[in-house]
């Protein structure tokens, strides 16, 4: 019990300043255009990021321990998630130069009955570590999943990497507590070894298993198997345009909202998140003064900070349950508590619930929950996967198909050894092997490959590495159309 006191105490005193640190960071880094500024502020959220981080894997670690994790079932879109989690990652995967694939098997059910929550954290710890150790190539997350008895499934979820790998006897010991593999430079990797184990003991809680295969300095590969999965009847559609809204094209119609906040900086941030026309905001530090001002004005929705000196979010929202003209106010609750019976006890009482550091878009979001607003069309991105122009042999002079041999020896020597290693292939390597393309494409007066090559590198600028992936599989049959071509050419004496 003294742990578990001082574990919530030293979550929410860290998380406090961490809200001002991430939100305020995210802030400048909007605003900012040097590019060496940019990356400065990127550093510090990324550190900030971290800190968090480790506060929620000890958390987790402990209640775990202490049997007090709970599994939050819900239906899941598991496309949509593994795009998610891919967004997070494109900045980290990109400034390493490597490839991040998506396989994920056509017999994979659209939605299923998971603790998306949980499940996001198994692939983030691990997508993490395979980033961690790899310096080039690639990591592929595979999903697959196979029919079970009473109309349940078997997921497999497969984190690949090309990064340094794992000895045979140190397979074991990494999904132990504290524990990293022998050898590793901790000033080169750094780590708790706390990820690993949590992610053990939360694939265990979902009636799973996680195992690893690993070869030294030529990747890794951990396999969660997950058993007895329901499949959802209930498809998420609008949660997953809601996600996908841009929350810059978001417009409220006029609405007063009320903060209850003791920290400045906090009050700052929120005012920051929220800055717009429509909104009129008021500010209070502590219950007492928001029961006075929500009196006053009948704002249209509370934020409430539940610790706050003279009276706390806890009372305060009580107070205004059971006031008679204040009691449909909705209130989001704002606290820096981690702890699992504290939500309960807000969840009861709140309407709304966020716990610090809250990023702009997870305010917005929730705010959209209960304010009148509208979204632009624009707001949703487009899914729709532009793809290379269909490859063609038409109008192709004398001249090119004269040199049509020499273009296939050039293909077959020059770029099929490079072709066949790309997913070990760093992004600038990739980069090298199209400007080789497009060059014999010109070379060779060849328009065709010079377009399909140009795509390649339209795709590359924008690190669209699913389109790079599937042009780049059209290979093969590229060199197969241009033989096939220059045969029938030769049999008709052209």
């Amino acid at each position: 019990n003294t742990k578990s006191i001082f574990l919530a105490n030293m979550s929410h005193e860290i998380r406090t300043p961490m809200n001002a640190i991430l939100g305020f960071s995210e802030i400048l880094e909007s605003q900012i255009e040097n590019p060496i500024q940019k990356k400065q502020i990127t550093s510090i959220r990324s550190g900030g990021e971290s800190l968090l981080n480790l506060i929620n894997n000890i958390l987790d670690l402990s209640k775990i321990e202490a049997d007090k994790l709970e599994l939050k079932i819900s239906s899941v879109n598991l496309r949509f998630l593994f795009q998610e989690i891919r967004n997070l990652f494109l900045g980290e995967i990109h400034e390493k130069g490597l490839f991040f694939y998506i396989e994920i098997d056509e017999n994979v059910p659209e939605t299923l009955l998971l603790d998306e929550v949980r499940l996001r954290q198994v692939l983030m710890n691990l997508i993490s570590n395979a980033i961690k150790f790899t310096e080039q190539g690639a990591i592929k997350l595979c999903v697959v999943s196979s029919l079970q008895a009473h109309s349940n499934i078997e997921l497999t979820l497969l984190v690949k990497d090309t990064g340094i790998g794992i000895p045979e006897e140190q397979q074991d010991k990494i999904f132990e507590a504290f524990e990293q593999q022998d050898g590793q430079d901790f000033n080169q990797y750094g780590g708790t070894g706390l990820g690993l184990t949590i992610t053990k003991k939360i694939v265990e809680m979902m009636n799973g298993s996680i195992s690893v295969t690993s070869q030294k300095d030529k990747g890794s590969t951990f396999e969660v198997k997950l058993n007895d999965v329901q499949i959802s009847l209930v498809a998420e559609n609008l949660e997953s345009e809601v996600r996908l809204f841009d929350i810059e094209n978001i417009q409220f119609q006029k609405a007063t909202i009320l903060m209850a906040e003791d920290i400045e900086l906090d009050r700052e941030l929120h005012k920051n998140y929220l800055h717009c026309p429509e909104i009129r905001l008021l500010e209070v530090e502590n219950g007492e003064q928001c029961l006075e001002v929500a009196e006053q004005e009948h704002p249209d929705l509370i934020l409430m900070d539940m610790k706050m000196p003279v009276m706390d979010g806890y009372a305060a929202s009580k107070k205004l349950k059971s006031h008679p003209e204040l009691q449909r106010i909705p209130i989001i609750a704002v606290t820096a508590s981690a702890m699992r019976k504290d939500e309960i006890l807000i969840k009861q009482m709140c309407e709304g619930f966020l716990r610090k550091p809250v990023s702009r878009k997870e305010l917005i979001t929730e705010v959209m929950n209960h304010l009148q607003h509208s979204v632009a069309s624009s707001c949703v991105p487009s899914v729709a996967l532009e793809t290379a122009p269909p490859f063609s042999l038409e109008n192709l002079d004398e001249v090119a198909f004269a040199q049509l041999p020499e273009l296939l020896q050039s293909l077959e020597n020059e770029i099929t050894p490079q072709w066949e290693l790309r997913e070990t292939l760093s992004v600038a390597k990739i980069d090298e092997l199209i400007k080789q393309i497009i060059e014999i494409g010109e070379s060779s007066n060849y328009q065709p490959l010079k377009q399909w090559g140009n795509k390649l590198t339209e795709f590359i600028e924008i690190y669209d590495m699913e389109n790079v992936e599937k042009t780049m599989n059209e290979f093969p049959e590229i060199k197969k159309t241009l033989k096939e071509f220059l045969l029938s050419g030769v049999e008709k004496g052209k």
